[in-house]
């Protein structure tokens, strides 16, 4: 009995690992998908790729900071993308 207990949850274990991974290739598709369409310089303005590509936001690069001239960040919390602006 606890054997057939174990096999349930391991079965159970992978069948949400399954899910999971059919879900990331989902996202993977759409990321794909954004990668293609991403538009680096929309209205004057440098747009996040990591931002677009990952989660389909757009996002604004901003200047990093005074003393790091020509450096660019995006301004979404977490993101952590930098660039030095062209």
């Amino acid at each position: 009995e606890s054997q057939r207990t174990n096999d349930a949850w391991e079965l159970q274990q992978l069948e949400q690992r399954v899910t999971e991974l059919k879900a990331t290739l989902v996202g993977l598709e759409g990321s794909s998908q954004r990668l293609k369409s991403f538009d680096a310089l929309a209205g004057g303005k440098l747009r996040c790729p990591r931002c677009w590509v990952l989660k389909g936001s757009i996002v604004d690069l901003i200047p990093n900071r005074d003393d790091d001239p020509g450096m660019v960040r995006c301004n979404r919390n977490g993101c952590g993308f930098k660039l030095q602006a062209p």
